[in-house]
C-alpha cells in the first residue's frame, strides 16, 4: 500500500516557489493528515530500523556484539554517511557539471555510489566485527524486518486516520484526468482562468483550500447568479463563440447551484 495516487502532483509541489494557493492547499484537512502520517512513518521508521538491526544481529552477529548500542552505532553511522555524501553530490556535481564535461558528471556520481554501498557495508563490518557475507546478512534480514513493521504500521494508520477516505476526496479535487490534474496544478501556482466567472467557478466547484462552510458557498451562488446576469446583457449578437462560454459556464453555474441546494437540504454533497 504505498501513497502514489498522485505522485507527479505532489512531487512537482517540492520545486513550486512559495505561493498563496499551495498555503490554501496545504489548509486541507486531507494534506494534514497525510503530513501526519508521513511524521509518525519517519519518527516510527527510526525506531523500527534500529529495533530490526538489533533483531537481525543477535541472528548474525556474535552475541556480545549484538548489542542494542550497536545497532543504534550503526544506524547513526549510516545516516552520517548518508548526509555526506549527499552533501558532496550538491556540491561537486554542480561545479564538475559547469564544465560540461558529461562524462566526469557521471564517473563523480558513479563513484559516490560505490562509496556509499562500500560504507553501508563495512559500517556493519567495523561495529560487529564481522566479516562481509555476514554484514550483507545483517542488512538483508533488518531489511525484511523493517519493511514487513513498516508495511503493518502503515496499515494501521491508513485505518486510524482514513486516509482512503482522503485519496478519494483529493482525486476529486485534484482531477482524474492528465488534463484536469494540469489544470489544477496550473491554478496551484497561481495561473488562473482569465475570466472571472470561469476563476469563481473553479474555486466553487473544484476549491484549492478547505470547503467553504453553506454560508459562504450560498453566497457565492448568488454573486455568480449576478455577473452571469450582466454577462448575459452584455453578449453581442453573431458572436458564437462568446455565446458556446457564456452556455458552458451556465451549465456550470447550475451544478454548482444544485449542489448548494443539495448541502441545504441536508443531502450528500455531490462528486466531480
Amino acid at each position: 500500500m504505498q501513497l502514489i495516487f498522485q505522485g507527479p502532483l505532489l512531487a512537482g509541489l517540492i520545486s513550486l516557489p512559495a505561493h498563496n494557493r499551495i498555503s490554501e492547499f496545504l489548509q486541507r484537512g486531507e494534506i494534514r493528515h497525510f503530513i501526519l502520517f508521513f511524521l509518525v512513518m519517519l519518527v516510527c521508521g527510526q525506531l523500527t530500523g534500529i529495533l530490526s538491526l538489533w533483531a537481525a544481529s543477535k541472528v548474525v552477529a556474535e552475541k556480545d556484539a549484538a548489542t542494542l548500542l550497536n545497532a543504534v552505532k550503526v544506524w547513526f553511522l549510516n545516516w552520517v554517511a548518508l548526509i555526506v555524501i549527499a552533501a558532496a553530490v550538491f556540491v561537486i556535481v554542480p561545479s564538475i557539471a559547469k564544465t560540461e564535461a558529461h562524462v566526469r558528471v557521471l564517473l563523480v556520481i558513479g563513484g559516490l555510489g560505490l562509496l556509499s554501498l562500500m560504507l553501508t557495508l563495512l559500517i556493519p563490518m567495523k561495529v560487529y566485527v564481522i566479516g562481509l557475507l555476514r554484514s550483507v546478512g545483517i542488512l538483508l534480514l533488518a531489511g525484511l524486518i523493517n519493511s514487513g513493521a513498516a508495511f503493518f504500521l502503515e496499515l494501521i494508520l491508513f485505518t486510524t486516520l482514513g486516509l482512503q477516505k482522503d485519496i478519494a476526496e483529493l482525486q476529486t479535487t485534484i482531477g482524474k484526468t492528465p488534463a484536469e490534474q494540469q489544470k489544477f496544478m496550473d491554478r496551484l501556482i497561481g495561473k488562473e482562468a482569465p475570466d472571472e466567472i470561469d476563476r469563481l467557478l473553479d474555486d466553487a466547484l473544484h476549491p484549492i483550500g478547505p470547503r467553504s462552510p453553506l454560508p459562504q458557498r450560498e453566497t457565492m451562488v448568488r454573486t455568480l447568479q449576478e455577473k452571469l446576469t450582466a454577462r448575459q446583457k452584455s453578449l453581442r449578437p453573431g458572436d458564437p463563440d462568446a455565446l458556446a462560454a457564456y452556455q458552458a459556464q451556465i451549465a456550470r453555474y447550475m451544478t454548482f447551484r444544485n449542489e448548494v441546494i443539495a448541502e441545504r437540504n441536508g443531502q450528500p454533497a455531490a462528486t466531480h
